[in-house]
């Protein structure tokens, strides 16, 4: 193998600095090329996506309606409508309890700008983290803050799976012990949905 030395007088600083100087900058171009390319491929997405989204609003929630106006007089007249509500659910998952304080007043008004419907969670793994330490509070802030906007309500889940998101830890394993465990738990949140006036509890 060819050893590179440098010339008589220079140091050797001066013979690697343009190979490192010019792999830094091939480096650099790269990265700014990638991130371009992913932003442009986000882009794309969120352009298909929105395009569906009208066209799915175009053949599914609208429809032609005649009304034929009949007035005493015999006179045309103008008949102007605007449409103030629905019934179509359009929301998401409500979530406030690690948000900070700053930034609650923007989240609510751009909620409440955008969705009709929130889904408050009932995790039994946030409510009960540790046996016999049930805590709602978290469920009941969101609760009021979702009355607070009047949206529609739903809370989920009841029960979900046995990973770390849905259940807690500390359950039993034996049938026999775990059963009145989950019943208990069951007519708690029920207990809960009961309490607030439309509000829909799902599994």
């Amino acid at each position: 193998m060819k050893r590179i030395l440098p010339k008589k007088g220079r140091p050797l600083f001066a013979v690697f600095f343009p190979l490192i100087q010019s792999s830094f900058l091939f480096f650099l171009i790269f990265s700014l090329a990638c991130k371009s390319t992913a932003a442009k491929i986000d882009r794309s997405k969120n352009e298909a996506a929105l395009s569906q989204a009208a066209e799915n609003i175009e053949n599914n929630r609208k429809g032609d309606v005649k009304i034929r106006l009949v007035g005493n007089s015999g006179k045309s007249a103008t008949l102007r409508i605007r449409q103030i509500s629905h019934s179509f659910k359009f929301g998401c998952y409500l979530k406030i309890d690690d948000l900070a304080p700053e930034k609650l007043e923007d989240y609510e008004k751009h909620f409440a700008k955008l969705f009709n419907f929130a889904v408050v969670g009932t995790y039994w793994d946030f409510v009960e983290n540790k046996r016999g330490t049930a805590n709602w509070s978290w469920f009941e802030r969101e609760i009021a803050l979702a009355q607070k906007l009047n949206l529609r309500i739903e809370a989920a889940p009841v029960l979900w799976g046995t990973n770390d998101a849905g259940t807690p830890k500390w359950l039993p394993k034996r049938k026999d012990e775990l059963l009145p465990i989950l019943e208990r738990h069951i007519e708690t949140a029920l207990m809960k949905a009961e309490a607030v006036e439309d509000l829909e509890i799902v599994n």
